[in-house]
């Protein structure tokens, strides 16, 4: 690996971290046999000063989804379900509320129809430990909560019994049949955590996990349970940025029903065993923990989610030309993770965060463009800026609502451009038109993709931003 490439992408690690305030970091790249580089940076604990290191305690986020799936094809290889089949075959409680057959498969590949659910962020509320506020940021919160109850009522989310009664609701507003349109769902991986569950014949989702994946990879300071943590002096303080201070907390974020979706908790030297039994095609120090079979077909592209960009079992895959990337990423509190590899150049990549909102898959493009003797910066798409049709920028302006909580405001700004706003942030970030039904908006270091969804009208009836379809806002309809 060039040395002067290495030091290009250590100046930019610096730049990620200074400007979006990051605490610690930890990032290896490997191979198939041994790791090729890996450092630390910041700390796991700034007040205390206590440096990261490869034992450290970090959450994953939705990297915990494509050990979901291995999970599902491990099942499915030792045939006691098929992906194909319908969910109410394993669930018979489960009553899909739309046309079609909502199939396991449609599950890992976030594209059963559903609109993006509050049930995520109600259960997270409920379960865990509130931090302080002041008044003022209380009052903010509560208003906010009632403005969204509205629209998306909260229901009790204690149990996969919850989801998946919510999901049956009759009362879902769906995007479309089955199979139809990708739009990213954390709720439908707690239903896969109770196919596991019932399917296998263990006592829980986690046993399953621990008795066939992360036991077999000697994955030992890996949990879910945020209170297995406790007493251990090697784990992260979560860390946020808010009005821009750096706020820390110890309270991880808890949602027993969702667990399968993004709560798993683990190390660089754990993830590193997870990691490279992906580049020894399914296999750890002898054992297999996945077959060939069932591996290619988890990293067969299965459903558009960006451009350029496939997802398929709990993971999305890209190509860039002479190589390829397989890659998931996750968010949470305090939480910012990556897990990528490439086939061609025969390297994974593991970036973890302690910061929210930290772009690590940037950092994870730019240890690959390292690895091929490319520009660490030069990013993975060029887009050549277009323009939009009069039409197309009348029709694009309005508000769009998340059910997971978020506004998006599309409008022009006093000069004229395009510009979007989030949630209640003022900040006007400007639309990049650069195809027909795509833009980009520039958030600091990042772009990010606004997709545009037609009506045979010519209306636009939902945003994609963010890997979710987002609808135009109800009393704008």
């Amino acid at each position: 690996m060039d040395r002067i490439l290495g030091y290009d992408f250590e100046n930019y690690v610096a730049e990620v971290l200074h400007t979006y305030q990051g605490a610690g970091m930890a990032i290896a790249i490997i191979d198939a046999k041994e790791t090729c580089y890996q450092k630390f940076w910041g700390y796991r604990n700034i007040e205390k000063e206590l440096p990261v290191d490869l034992r450290t305690i970090f959450g994953l986020a939705s990297i915990t989804k494509s050990f979901t799936c291995l999970a599902i094809m491990q099942l499915q290889e030792a045939g006691k379900l098929l992906i194909t089949d319908p969910v109410d075959k394993y669930l018979p409680e489960f009553s899909y509320p739309g046309e079609g057959i909502l199939t396991i498969e449609n599950l890992m590949v976030h594209n059963g129809g559903y609109e993006p659910q509050p049930a995520l962020g109600a259960s997270i509320h409920q379960h865990t430990t509130p931090e302080p506020m002041s008044e003022e940021e209380r009052e903010k919160e509560e208003n906010m909560r009632a403005e969204w109850h509205k629209l998306y009522p909260e229901k009790p989310m204690d149990s996969y019994a919850d989801i998946i009664a919510h999901l049956s609701d009759p009362g879902q507003r769906l995007l479309g049949r089955p199979g139809e349109i990708f739009s990213y769902s954390n709720d439908t991986y707690g239903v896969l955590g109770e196919i596991i569950k019932r399917v296998s014949g263990a006592s829980s989702y986690e046993e399953y996990m621990f008795q066939n994946i992360l036991n077999p990879l000697d994955m030992q300071r890996s949990w879910f349970a945020a209170e297995s943590l406790a007493g251990d002096d090697n784990v992260n303080t979560l860390y946020r940025v808010k009005d821009g201070k750096q706020m820390a907390t110890d309270n991880w974020q808890i949602a027993p029903a969702f667990t399968p979706c993004g709560f798993l908790k683990s190390t660089l030297e754990d993830m590193i065993h997870y990691l490279r039994m992906y580049l020894n095609q399914g296999k750890h120090q002898g054992k297999q923990i996945i077959g060939n079979y069932a591996l290619a077909e988890m990293l067969k592209p299965r459903q558009q989610n960006a451009f350029q960009r496939h997802y398929s079992y709990g993971l999305s895959l890209q190509s860039l030309g002479s190589f390829s990337i397989i890659e998931h990423g996750g968010s949470l509190n305090g939480v910012s993770t990556h897990l990528a590899w490439s086939p061609e150049l025969a390297r994974g990549v593991i970036v973890l965060c302690n910061t929210s909102g930290v772009p690590v898959q940037n950092l994870a493009t730019a240890a690959f463009m390292w690895c091929a003797g490319l520009p660490v910066r030069q990013g993975r798409v060029f887009h050549k800026e277009t323009t939009w049709s009069t039409e197309t920028i009348a029709a694009v302006q309005g508000c769009y609502r998340s059910g997971e909580g978020s506004l998006y405001q599309i409008k022009l700004s006093e000069t004229g451009s395009l510009v979007a706003c989030v949630d209640k942030d003022p900040t006007e970030h400007l639309l990049y038109p650069v195809l027909p039904d795509l833009a980009l908006v520039k958030i600091k270091l990042s772009d990010t993709e606004v997709r545009l969804y037609h009506r045979d009208d010519g209306s636009i009836w939902a945003i994609g931003f963010g890997n979710r379809c987002i609808p135009r806002q109800l009393n704008e309809e």
